[in-house]
């Protein structure tokens, strides 16, 4: 049996955005369902009370891998998320990004950190997890360093390292080392396609192989969940992220 066998697999909901013209946020979540995805990651909750999401999750049998929230969010209304989180039943925060202003230089980045650990000790404080997802940009060179390592040789284990593959390879690191180095931080990761050659490759038509990775993901990252994460979509987005789950399953 594949050690990536028991490992649900999650959709981050931003990945449907194009279609949130169409089909309101219920029947969005009832689609994923349908598909067979495990779970969800949120990017927001789009006006739904915390008790009435629940129940809709329960009702479509899906799990709850985490919530993306903005970094200018948690500084302008903490307790009102914290509290809906905790209602929801949601068990980590993940800061999915920075403002420009962040990305300039080591002090920037070392102010962040600083940042990032005061909201860590409120939120763990409240039972909840929480962490950073990288882009491409924490690769970039600042002198020397990177902010990846920055952030990460800079904080405990307990601030989570949400690796997205997709994003690590692109800048041209191999997740599998960023893992290594990292061990035991990364209960979630973003598995998202990387293609040098066609941008709106789905999950298992790209370049990252996806065999060899996700495995270390599960025994080094210790990955309790998959979320699937694709933006650049060609043709329908439910479609797509169909895709990206049929092949994962194919890795079982």
């Amino acid at each position: 049996m594949s050690v990536i066998s028991k490992t649900p697999i999650a959709l981050q909901m931003w990945s449907l955005n194009p279609v949130k013209e169409i089909d309101d946020y219920p029947t969005q979540l009832e689609k994923v369902a349908r598909m067979g995805y495990e779970g969800v990651e949120f990017a927001g909750f789009h006006n739904i009370p915390a008790a009435e999401m629940r129940k809709l999750l329960c009702d479509l049998d899906l799990g709850i891998a985490g919530s993306h929230t903005g970094l200018q969010l948690l500084r302008d209304d903490f307790d009102a998320i914290v509290d809906y989180n905790l209602e929801l039943g949601n068990p980590r925060i993940i800061v999915p990004a920075v403002p420009q202003e962040i990305r300039e230089s080591v002090d920037t980045w070392m102010a962040f950190v600083d940042e990032m650990l005061e909201l860590k000790d409120k939120i763990t404080a409240k039972g909840l997890e929480f962490g950073y997802h990288n882009h491409a940009f924490e690769f970039d060179d600042l002198g020397g360093c990177n902010a990846f390592d920055t952030v990460f040789s800079s904080t405990p284990d307990d601030l989570l390292m949400q690796v997205d593959m997709g994003w690590s390879f692109r800048a041209g690191q191999d997740a599998r080392a960023l893992f290594r180095k990292y061990p035991g931080r990364s209960k979630t990761v973003h598995v998202k396609a990387f293609s040098a050659t066609n941008d709106t490759a789905c999950v298992g038509q790209d370049d990252v192989p996806w065999a060899e990775v996700l495995p270390v993901a599960v025994e080094t990252g210790k990955a309790e969940w998959f979320i699937v994460e694709h933006e650049r979509h060609n043709g329908d987005a439910y479609e797509n992220v169909k895709v990206c789950l049929d092949f994962l399953k194919s890795l079982r």
